[in-house]
């Protein structure tokens, strides 16, 4: 049972004693010693709400995180091959910061940067569907995160999936805001941040590392539901 599961089957307890306690003062009246027993029990109950029916605070990080299709997961040296597909094919790597994959060595030493990763400053995850590698997400370094999907699961949705879940789980760890840039050309991925809720903030020239070209930026930020709109938001 979850922290919210939890809090509200305590509430219901709490409210239903209460009512009975309150009935209570209704037959007895405040005679005798009743009236103080009875006191000293509605003090109690009210600072046990008040003890444990909070909010859960934020979170540790998760082994993994399970959404309708999929399933994200921290990286194995196993997922080498599998994550050299992807890394190697020129055409998912078009808006990528560096060039293919030439070798599986390249894919190894990407495997181990992962899996040494600063824990205080990073969150990724492997995504995979049906036991299947489709792809890799998350925070190289807070509050900024990143994406990529194997060219063959395009356009059916499991990006959208998977980012949404991950989102949701870094503002359960505390974050109060999520960044993304991606290339104003790249309107598959600007199409994914607007539907996830990112909202631009800033363009620019930047020059692309792999390329050596420069090009259009976009920057986006993603706040925490209710956090309101980018205008209304400190600067960053």
């Amino acid at each position: 049972m979850g922290h919210r599961q939890r809090g509200t089957l305590r509430l219901a307890i709490v409210l239903f004693s209460l009512l009975i306690l309150a009935y209570a003062i209704a037959l007895i009246g405040w005679r005798g010693g009743y009236g103080l027993v009875v006191a000293v029990c509605l003090i109690a109950a009210v600072s046990w709400v008040a003890d444990g029916y909070k909010q859960p605070g934020p979170i540790g990080r998760a082994r993994q995180i399970r959404t309708k299709r999929l399933t994200l997961r921290r990286a194995v040296l196993g997922d080498v091959p599998a994550m050299h597909a992807i890394l190697s094919d020129a055409e998912t790597l078009r808006y990528w910061d560096s060039p293919p994959h030439q070798s599986i060595e390249q894919t190894e030493t990407w495997i181990a940067h992962l899996l040494d990763a600063d824990d205080d400053n990073s969150d990724e995850f492997i995504v995979l569907r049906d036991g299947e590698v489709i792809g890799w997400l998350g925070a190289k370094h807070y509050p900024w995160i990143t994406y990529m999907f194997a060219r063959h699961v395009w356009d059916q949705g499991y990006a959208t999936e998977a980012l949404s879940a991950f989102t949701g789980y870094m503002f359960e760890r505390g974050l109060n805001l999520q960044c993304a840039v991606t290339d104003a050309a790249n309107a598959r991925s600007l199409a994914l941040l607007h539907r996830l809720g990112f909202e631009e903030y800033q363009r620019g020239p930047l020059t692309h590392e792999a390329l050596g070209v420069e090009i259009e930026s976009v920057s986006l930020v993603l706040y925490p539901p209710g956090g309101g709109p980018v205008a209304n938001q400190p600067a960053l």
